[in-house]
């Protein structure tokens, strides 16, 4: 089961401006002496301090942390759509609905379809990145 948000997800996200400084999570190479041969492993953010952050660490966010970042309500005109989530047989999804969807992510894994929700909700300016957060 996916945990965190991958390199190449946190990075995009940071593309946008988001700040990803909050991050539960963070994705590092282990151990980084020279002569081993470093593994990728994701470890919790809050116990590494600067400057090592910069120099060894890519933020990882969680399925938390990305549900945190989405408004719980967006407003349209005169609707209002709320966030929810489920599951069918193959798929989870995310979405904003009243009685009908606004906008809705499906994927085999949560954190995704809620990564992809967090990337539209950026692009449609329900969340503010950089220096409108």
């Amino acid at each position: 089961m996916k945990q965190a948000l991958s390199i190449e997800q946190m990075k995009h996200l940071q593309e946008f401006g988001l700040d990803t400084s909050d991050a539960s999570m963070t994705w590092m190479l282990y151990p980084y002496e020279e002569d081993k041969q470093p593994k990728l492993s994701l470890r919790e953010w809050n116990t590494f301090k600067e400057p090592f952050r910069i120099q060894h660490c890519i933020p990882a966010f969680t399925l938390l942390d990305v549900l945190e970042l989405l408004p719980k309500e967006i407003k349209t005109g005169t609707d209002n759509y709320w966030l929810t989530m489920s599951h069918d047989s193959e798929k989870w999804y995310i979405c904003y609905s009243e009685f009908d969807y606004y906008k809705e992510f499906r994927s085999h894994s949560l954190i995704d379809a809620a990564y992809d929700m967090l990337c539209w909700c950026i692009e449609e300016e329900y969340v503010k990145v950089g220096e409108d957060e």
